[in-house]
């Protein structure tokens, strides 16, 4: 019998009943070895698929690198089992240039083999298409939170700074106004000074940022480059 090395994941965040339980697909996959007659080296993992080169997918990995070692298909359930992140995917298909590996999945609807040149072509295509509505659904995102902005509504956990969210509406914090309106004042009276001479500004006129710690350089940086619109001109770095 031929060997393959076999690749299995579920998401921590999924249940079995979804029929993707590494269960059902290490069955799927025995059954389908057995009439391809391979005899198949598995590898099992449960966890998210977000990025299959971090460390928290180690059997993915080993995976890979055994079946460029080995010159062999290594056979999944379906493609999605693998990554959500086409970008790894790709360094997957990198890794098998040159060699006899291959990817090979086992549902009907798929049926991808890389070893063949419709089945390349056709995960290609997944790449392709996948990447396409990341980017659209990202747009998607950006647009409704520019929205939500733009609306003075309620977009992340935490409030930008000098407001507050009341419900899902943003209002101004007292205090962290206080804070703007005086760095605004240090800032226009010198123009040229750097934001360490801003952030001891600060502390000697006995203000404290949010977690109430005292200023420094990137704290200041980072209040006036998101507050951009009331500091008109950037200090010396």
């Amino acid at each position: 019998m031929s060997q393959c090395v076999a690749y299995c994941r579920v998401s921590t965040e999924e249940q079995a009943s979804t029929g993707h339980s590494l269960t059902a697909q290490q069955q799927n996959i025995a059954d389908w070895c057995l009439t391809k007659g391979f005899t198949a080296e598995f590898y099992v993992e449960a966890m998210s698929g977000k990025n299959v080169r971090d460390k928290r997918r180690p059997k993915f990995r080993d995976a890979v690198l055994r079946a460029k070692e080995l010159g062999c298909p290594m056979v999944v359930y379906a493609v999605a089992r693998l990554t959500r992140n086409f970008t790894d995917l790709e360094w997957m298909i990198d890794e098998f240039k040159g060699t006899n590996a291959s990817l090979r999945s086992v549902t009907e609807l798929e049926g991808i083999d890389t070893a063949s040149p419709s089945g390349n072509a056709m995960l290609n295509m997944m790449i392709v298409f996948a990447k396409l509505e990341r980017e659209q659904r990202a747009e998607r995102t950006k647009s409704a939170l520019d929205h939500l902005k733009r609306s003075g509504k309620k977009y992340t956990r935490i409030p930008p700074y000098g407001y507050k969210w009341c419900g899902r509406a943003k209002v101004k914090n007292p205090i962290e106004q206080k804070v703007m309106a005086a760095l605004k004042l240090f800032k226009e009276a010198r123009p040229d000074v750097g934001y360490g001479k801003l952030a001891k500004d600060l502390n000697e006129a006995g203000f404290r940022n949010r977690k109430g710690k005292r200023w420094n350089h990137t704290s200041v940086r980072d209040m006036m480059v998101k507050n951009a619109d009331l500091f008109t001109s950037d200090p010396v770095p």
